[in-house]
This record gives structure tokens, C-alpha cells and sequence, in this order.
């Protein structure tokens, strides 16, 4: 099963030619659910360029399995979880720049 992720812009840069945003990825609607999440593995890793839908992470939910897939094209510029830690509601778990053109 798939789930939802949340994108928040952080920033925009621009560039001589191109401009990019950065976003977050957060899953606020575990506290709506009322879940917590455990990360098991990520299935990209830094630098790495994600399509829209792509799964990007593989997480745990009452004893299943899901994946979180990207949301939007771009380059993954940081995972700030690890494998193994619980995420909260509003936790930020990547970082993906956005190419705009």
C-alpha cells in the first residue's frame, strides 16, 4: 500500500538560467490517525534523481508494511531519517530540490 506524503516549500533559488525550490517531505497525517511510523529502509539515497511516484521510503505501520512514494520530480538532497527511527507527525524526512522551468 502507498500512502501520502506532504511537500513544504522551504525556499526558492534562482539561478542564471533555471530556478529550483527545496522541499520538505513530512507525514502530518499520522496524527490524525493517531499512528506512529518506523522507517525501515530507504530506497533511494542522497543525490539521487526521484521520479513522481517513485517509492522513496519503505515504513512500518501497525505491524504492515507501506511505501511513501515521491510526490514530485527532483534530486534528493538529504535524508534526515535513519532506518529504524520512529517518525512523528510533523518530523522532516527529506529534503528534495525541484527544478522549475
Amino acid at each position: 500500500m502507498r500512502l501520502p506524503v506532504c511537500l513544504i516549500t522551504v525556499c526558492q533559488e534562482c539561478g542564471s538560467t533555471n530556478m529550483s525550490k527545496t522541499v520538505v517531505l513530512k507525514c502530518p497525517w499520522l496524527a490524525a490517525e493517531g499512528l506512529s511510523a518506523k522507517v525501515l529502509q530507504w530506497l533511494v539515497t542522497e543525490g539521487q534523481t526521484v521520479a513522481i511516484d517513485q517509492d522513496i521510503m519503505l515504513m512500518q505501520l501497525d505491524q504492515e508494511e507501506f511505501l511513501l512514494p515521491a510526490s514530485e520530480d527532483g534530486v534528493v538532497q538529504s535524508l534526515l531519517v535513519e532506518p529504524g527511527d520512529w517518525i512523528e507527525p510533523d518530523q522532516e524526512l527529506a529534503i528534495i530540490e525541484i527544478k522549475i522551468d
